[in-house]
């Protein structure tokens, strides 16, 4: 009957207000019955009259696919947190499900919801075009590790795929996203301009470039003196050209020098900017705690939608025993819960 619906719609509502979210688990032992009555309605949502439908929708209640969806999208973020991307190989047997979510949203990317593009997108989900780029792009590092430079020969006996896609780059250069061409130019691939083919040298000398690396080096080592941190803004106003440099720096790290990077390492420099961001998010929920006097932060918490959202996968993946000891005695330390 309506009665007895609303009556358990007026449950859900206070386990909404209590958790931040409608996810009440199915074997929910403080309200069994609140459970079964969830996964009805997900179950059942074509049987829902449209203005429960609708109540449910404004409490933040997601139907089957949606809900599936997210939990999928969920396990992305926190192989995000843990591996610094979302590039989920095919064979990864910790979460074979996953891995097949993730080829899913790939190719069936004009399918999606444009809020579900935009939270991939958000995440640092990379789509096939961009992914197949991406691919060729680490096959490119791991030559320049082996070999201290990107100039893959035309004919490579090794990898002739990598070789053919090494001269569809130099092709086009003025053609190419901005952020792939940088990602290029940071990991040391030389575009015509930059390279002298009949010395096979490059235009700046190797002596230039280790004195302009110096010269960069010291302007961190201010900053970090002025600002306690080496965590310099990608769009920095005060100096854009360090900020840009730092972020080369992080991306490079497989071809640094030991030498240069044990430098950067000394005066606190930061290579994984994930975990930069759990801290920043634990800092906000320690303030918000400090205004409100507990964690409960809402999921669709309006003053910071951003702190809602991590709150709850802290709040997951403490159920699930995901979080590390570290991480755990953070929160705790806070009376998270």
């Amino acid at each position: 009957t309506d009665l007895q619906w609303n009556g358990m719609f007026e449950r859900l509502c206070q386990y909404a207000l209590k958790y931040g979210n409608c996810l009440v688990p199915l074997h929910y032992s403080k309200d069994p019955a609140l459970g079964s009555w969830v996964a009805q309605q997900r179950q059942n949502s074509e049987s829902l009259s449209m203005a429960q439908r609708e109540k449910l929708a404004m409490a933040g209640f997601t139907f089957l696919n949606e809900w599936k969806w997210n939990v999928f999208f969920e396990r992305l973020c926190k192989y995000a947190l843990e591996y610094g991307d979302c590039n989920v190989p095919a064979n990864y047997e910790k979460d074979m499900e996953l891995a097949l979510w993730v080829i899913h949203q790939r190719y069936n990317a004009n399918s999606l919801e444009p809020n579900q593009r935009q939270k991939l997108e958000m995440a640092g989900f990379v789509f096939l075009d961009e992914w197949k780029w991406n691919v060729m792009f680490e096959r490119l590092c791991k030559y320049a590790v082996t070999h201290n430079n990107c100039l893959v020969p035309a004919v490579y006996k090794d990898d002739q795929d990598l070789a053919d896609w090494v001269v569809q780059q130099r092709f086009a250069e003025y053609t190419m996203p901005a952020k792939q061409k940088e990602k290029l130019e940071m990991a040391g691939f030389f575009f015509n301009e930059n390279w002298d083919f009949s010395s096979n040298t490059k235009t700046n000398s190797s002596a230039a470039a280790k004195a302009a690396w110096e010269a960069m080096f010291q302007r961190l080592v201010n900053y970090k003196r002025k600002n306690g941190t080496c965590q310099v803004p990608t769009r920095y106003s005060d100096d854009p050209q360090l900020g840009r440099w730092v972020d080369k720096q992080r991306v490079r790290e497989l071809l640094l020098s030991k030498e240069r990077k044990q430098r950067l390492t000394n005066i606190g420099f930061v290579w994984s900017v994930y975990q930069t961001t759990w801290e920043k998010m634990l800092e906000a929920l320690r303030l918000y705690k400090k205004q409100h006097g507990h964690c409960r932060v809402p999921r669709k918490y309006e003053a910071n939608q951003q702190l809602g959202k991590w709150v709850d996968n802290q709040r997951y993946m403490l159920r699930q025993k995901r979080l590390t000891p570290e991480r755990l005695a953070q929160l705790q330390s806070l009376g998270f819960e």
